[in-house]
């Protein structure tokens, strides 16, 4: 079909999509390898749901003679799904680990304060000199919510502030 690498995405290669958009229904797609079809296990998953959407049987010669997107699903269909949600799973399960270490680390975790320390402490003297919150937000070209939060955190009690 193309000639290009396996670890490109199939919305990243053009005779597949020009394929996937001339293709009609009940028309047969034979693919000699899986990865034909995608660069990862969603991707090929994406590729098929969207031929079962167009009805368009799938075949692939490494796997056999089972149409892909044939109903009930295939068994290499149902494999590929559970393969994704491990995959799924296996980065939320990384993504909490890192968060995490880096929080046991002591290290900041979230956006960037928008007001240094020095800003942070600007606002609660124009605020403590009864400026309203809309003022100090213009004064220091923040939102509100900003203002409100620098507020609200130094008004909390020290043992709950970080």
């Amino acid at each position: 079909m193309d000639d290009v690498p396996q670890y490109f995405p199939a919305a990243d290669r053009p005779q597949l999509n020009v394929l996937l958009r001339r293709i009609a229904r009940d028309d047969l797609l034979v693919v000699l390898k899986l990865s034909a079809l995608g660069c990862s296990a969603r991707d090929v998953l994406a590729t098929l749901t969207q031929c079962r959407s167009a009805q368009v049987s799938v075949r692939c010669v490494e796997l056999g003679s089972a149409d892909l997107t044939g109903h009930p699903e295939p068994q290499a269909v149902r494999t590929l799904r559970a393969v994704v949600q491990m995959e799924i799973a296996t980065r939320c399960q990384r993504g909490r680990k890192s968060l995490q270490c880096a929080q046991e680390s002591g290290r900041h975790t979230g956006r960037p304060a928008s007001l240094s320390r020095t800003d942070r402490a600007r606002v609660m003297r124009s605020l403590d000199k009864g400026l309203s919150v809309s003022e100090v937000a213009r004064k220091f070209s923040t939102s509100r919510q900003t203002i409100m939060r620098i507020r609200d955190a130094s008004s909390a009690p020290a043992t709950a502030q970080r």
